[in-house]
């Protein structure tokens, strides 16, 4: 981490705007509205069509809902870049980036938990068909939120140990 006597903090603080990071978070940016529309997409059409509300087309749409913030996340780094800010505060970064990172969180461990569903159906297909579901996705559910809390509460230990160091855009 830099701190604000290192000769690269000055140099890269004092630049103004840097049109190379600039165009490569432009060009995330516009990526990542794609990614917001079709995931928003898959979302809504997990939710409206009846035909898709088994297990694991369940378990896709919520993977799809909860990656929705990762992609603000993504773009905020092109608007502080726009500004001219090339370095932020960890406890910036922390606020900024907290509810798309634990949302990522989220949606990883849904995607391991297709994973493990397809292994299940799979391996016991009698059982797996019998089998009440619902109960099945609020113990998954539980799992999830739990990692999710502890993901979150490591970012919080990270930011507030941190806080007065400045960390590059580069990096974020």
């Amino acid at each position: 981490m830099l701190t604000p006597n290192d000769p690269v903090f000055n140099y890269y603080n004092t630049t103004g705007t840097l049109y190379i990071l600039t165009a490569k978070y432009s060009s995330i940016f516009l990526l990542s509205i794609v990614a917001f529309l079709f995931n928003s997409f898959m979302a809504y059409t997990t939710w409206k069509n009846k035909c898709f509300h088994h297990r694991c087309n369940i378990y896709i749409g919520l993977s799809s809902f909860f990656k929705l913030p990762i992609h603000f996340g993504m773009s905020y780094k092109f608007f502080i870049l726009l500004f001219g800010i090339n370095f932020i505060s960890l406890r910036t970064c922390y606020f900024i980036q907290v509810f798309p990172m634990t949302s990522v969180a989220l949606a990883n461990q849904i995607q391991f938990y297709i994973g493990v569903d397809r292994l299940l159906s799979v391996a016991f297909p009698i059982w797996y068909k019998v089998n009440d579901h619902y109960k099945s996705m609020i113990v998954i559910f539980i799992l999830i939120m739990i990692y999710s809390a502890r993901t979150f509460w490591n970012q919080l230990i990270m930011a507030i140990s941190f806080s007065d160091r400045h960390i590059n855009l580069l990096f974020l």
